[in-house]
């Protein structure tokens, strides 16, 4: 027998505790733990950084979080009143940093470059536009992309409103799509009039083909004046299907809006399914404001921001629908939390990658201040959308936090949101942007009393868990223990959580871990013996919580362990080594006692 108070060996350590030190930074509350403000080098009031007017937003974030992209069109540069500038931002060694400023390559007043902004899923394509002239005709519109080459990112190509009509607002009246390697790009030129017909709109389609552009446009379906078509729209990271939306009348009332899907391929888009305001209600504007879809495809959250809920005018309201085996389905409807009228929730939205994160944002009303914006996160869990965080500005007199725009990362562990008209060093409109990030971050280590196990032998494998994070609890925190193919389990000290095994594999929980800085670590001990005598063993163990984990790194270890035969009897009277049921509870509830007295309790 091997006594407990053996020395006890670190098979795998947990990383260093990593400090970020940002440009401005606070205590956030919910799921994300930390908040970065940006603004412009230098806040000029009015300017209104991080307004994306009547685009889809132009705030936007690479797929990892880690690369940010904000517009300042209304920025003067130079002499050049509201020429526009856009910042480049990057998660440098745990804080975040500007990295490169853009200002408006035509050079001209009034062009409101970065008015619209989408980045490429890795950071390395941005398409931005702005409302330049062509040929003369104000407010045409331009977007240029930008390729990251080197450490910067550089013009790459220009695109020209192809009618080049005054007012066609290509490129900075509606939304931009680009895929994850920057070769399928959609913009919007909602202005655009279509056979005489007003404002219809059309999108067009560019997609790089053996080294060359090729265009392809895509019209109003309804072909209906003022339908504002693609005045939303989202574009998968393969760039294989979009989702385009307009003010359509549905069964003749005017502006209840519908959203279409296409399938594009070989630089070609079809249309594949058509989704009408399920309320078919005059100026709910489903679809007409900003659609979302899920990295594969199959997951999409439209926002129809005028609907009335329970007599509210313009609460507003958000839909998900889901793909399944070629049949789209509405699945749930997600009201405006406030239910207050004029919240016209459901402007803008996004989705995670995985389509079970969906972020709507909301004009709503804060401490009776109107127009101020929250914006909320509803998760999937079972089946069903809940509730999960609502995040509003920190100075509520701050007005159109989140409503006119913002982004997530594809975990849905990083959002950045735009806050035009916030107060900066005491200049009102000056406008910031705020980084969001859940930074709770597990670590796992295993430690064995013994790494050589026999068959008689009770050994303990201790597990070591800590939130690496300075500031965020982690909730629901799940161990897995799979026990390996010549060890048996036999019991488990879950250390104030709870442990339970099924098949071999052993699961710990605990509801919550406290951070780092509170000095806990969570013990729970799995007794097992060998059921072999020779040979080696891994076992392998991994931690999550409830929330999305920037540093999965350190989210699993493992040990090898030596299997080796019983010790032979000690001779009469002696006892063969092995632990009774009696010994294996007291050692059991030493560890408790030891794990309870060195640490603080994490139940």
């Amino acid at each position: 027998m091997r006594h407990p108070k053996s020395h006890f060996r670190f098979i795998v350590l947990l990383v260093p505790l990593l400090i970020m030190i940002p440009l401005t930074v606070k205590a956030a509350t919910g799921l994300y733990s930390s908040m970065t403000t940006l603004t412009a080098p230098v806040p000029t009031s009015g300017d209104e950084y991080s307004n994306g007017g009547s685009c889809d937003g132009n705030v936007a974030l690479s797929d990892n979080g880690s690369i940010a992209v904000v517009g300042d069109p209304f920025a003067s540069v130079g002499s050049l009143s509201r020429a526009g500038q856009v910042y480049f931002y990057r998660y440098l060694n745990n804080q975040w940093k500007e990295v490169q400023a853009i200002p408006d390559p035509g050079n001209t007043s009034y062009d409101n470059f970065g008015i619209c902004i989408v980045l490429s899923a890795d950071g390395t394509n941005a398409l931005i536009g702005s409302d330049a002239s062509v040929n003369g005709q104000l407010r045409a519109g331009k977007a240029y992309l930008y390729t990251l080459s080197g450490g910067i990112w550089s013009e790459s190509h220009e695109f020209d409103d192809p009618l080049a009509i005054s007012g066609d607002s290509f490129g900075s009246g509606g939304g931009l799509g680009i895929s994850a390697n920057g070769e399928t790009l959609l913009i919007s030129a909602v202005g655009t009039s279509v056979n005489g017909v007003t404002d219809a709109g059309v999108v067009y389609l560019e997609s790089l083909i053996n080294g060359q552009w090729v265009q392809a446009t895509l019209a109003d379906p309804d072909d209906t004046a003022y339908d504002d078509f693609g005045d939303a729209l989202a574009l998968t990271p393969d760039g294989s299907t979009a989702l385009i939306g307009s003010k359509a009348p549905v069964n003749g009332q005017s502006d209840a809006g519908k959203a279409y899907l296409y399938s594009i391929s070989g630089g070609q888009a079809s249309e594949t399914h058509e989704f009408d305001d399920p309320l078919a209600a005059n100026g709910d504007h489903f679809g007409y404001a900003d659609d979302s879809l899920s990295a594969n495809g199959e997951t999409a959250l439209i926002g129809a921001w005028g609907t009335d809920v329970n007599g509210a005018d313009g609460a507003g309201q958000a839909y998900i629908f889901h793909d399944t085996n070629g049949v789209w389905k509405e699945t749930q409807a997600l009201p405006d939390p406030n239910g207050l009228a004029g919240d016209s929730f459901g402007f803008p939205t996004a989705l995670s990658d995985n389509g079970e994160i969906a972020l709507v944002g909301s004009d709503a009303t804060v401490n009776g201040i109107s127009g101020t914006g929250q914006l909320y996160r509803f998760d999937l869990t079972g089946g069903h959308w809940s509730l999960v965080d609502t995040l509003t500005p920190t100075n509520p007199n701050q007005s159109n936090f989140s409503y006119n725009g913002f982004a997530m990362s594809g975990a849905g562990d990083t959002v950045l949101v735009s806050d035009p008209n916030a107060t900066v060093n005491g200049l009102s409109n000056a406008g910031a942007a705020y980084l969001y990030q859940s930074t709770v971050n597990l670590g796992i280590g295993i430690t064995t009393s013994q790494n050589l196990i026999s068959s008689v032998d009770a050994e303990a494998l201790e597990l070591s868990v800590m939130n690496l994070d300075p500031l965020a609890s982690a909730g629901d925190v799940t161990v897995t223990d799979t026990i390996p193919t010549g060890l048996r389990f036999i019991g488990a000290n879950p250390d104030g959580g709870q442990c339970s095994a099924s098949g071999g594999t052993v699961t710990c929980t605990l509801p919550t871990l406290l951070p780092v800085a509170a000095d806990t670590i969570w013990y729970p001990t799995l007794w097992v013996q060998a059921t072999q005598n020779s040979g080696s063993v891994i076992d392998q163990a991994s931690v999550s919580s409830n929330e999305k984990d920037p540093n999965p790194a350190n989210n699993q270890a493992s040990a090898t362990i030596s299997l080796i035969p019983p010790p032979a009897p000690s001779g009469a009277g002696g006892g063969s080594g092995s632990f009774g049921a009696v010994a294996l509870l007291v050692l059991m509830g030493f560890f408790g006692v030891r794990q309870k007295r060195a640490r603080t309790s994490v139940a």
